[in-house]
């Protein structure tokens, strides 16, 4: 079950990363709390805890998205991209969303993302 849901979480993440890059930093940000939500919402405390584990996505984003985005521009400061740091982007995110549930002595749900964690990472 946990393989299935992070592969496909992984997934989501690459294809919106990859329309993300022609956009501003802004909608960039906007596209990738989305997605993460998305991803989060597939832990099965989400749906008691719905309101709470989009808090911990929307706030571990709010502290990590900006140390993983950048704007690559061309020559005169013209053609600009976004690159976002995806993988370090991710690492922040669940690192962050673990530490607030810690300190929040949400038990399960700690366990649940470190989890997820440990799949989209280690591949377990």
């Amino acid at each position: 079950m946990g393989s299935r849901y992070s592969l496909g979480g992984l997934l989501v993440l690459l294809v919106v990363g990859f329309f993300v890059r022609m956009s501003h930093r802004h909608s960039a940000g906007e596209e990738y709390l989305a997605a993460s939500k998305e991803l989060v919402s597939e832990i099965p405390s989400h749906k008691a805890h719905a309101e709470y584990v989009d808090w911990l996505v929307t706030q571990a984003h709010d502290q990590c998205f900006d140390d993983s985005y950048t704007e690559e521009f061309g020559r005169r400061g013209r053609g600009g991209k976004v690159v976002v740091d995806e993988y370090g982007y991710l690492s922040d995110l669940f690192s962050n969303m673990i530490r607030q549930a810690e300190t929040d002595r949400e038990a399960e749900i700690v366990a649940e993302l470190t989890k997820l964690k440990q799949e989209m990472f280690d591949g377990s």
